[in-house]
């Protein structure tokens, strides 16, 4: 019985003491974002727009799609808009839960 024990223990105590110190690390040193300009996406597109050819992988595709659908200018019948439509956001907050 002891020894099930210390084969079921010791490892649980070890990756929870693992988890915490990680934990603990990543809150008191957290990441330092990049400033814009360094960013690899946006080296990238600058060096696209001079028409120097980059390789780009499958994450830099699904990143630069997802650039392009943030600053897209969303659009409906009335004209161009930068979020939803009032009638929407109503209907919205009347559908709320």
């Amino acid at each position: 019985m002891d020894f099930l024990l210390l084969i079921v223990a010791v490892p649980m105590l070890f990756f929870m003491a693992t988890w915490t110190l990680v934990t603990a690390y990543r809150i008191l040193h957290p990441e330092e974002p990049l400033p814009l300009e360094q960013h690899p996406a946006e080296k990238r597109r600058r060096a696209t727009a001079h028409g120097v050819p980059v390789p780009v992988g499958a994450r830099d595709i699904r990143e630069d799609q997802r650039y392009r659908r943030t600053t897209a200018v969303y659009q409906f019948y009335e004209g161009d808009s930068d979020g939803l439509p009032l009638q929407w956001r109503e209907d919205l907050w009347l559908r709320r839960n």
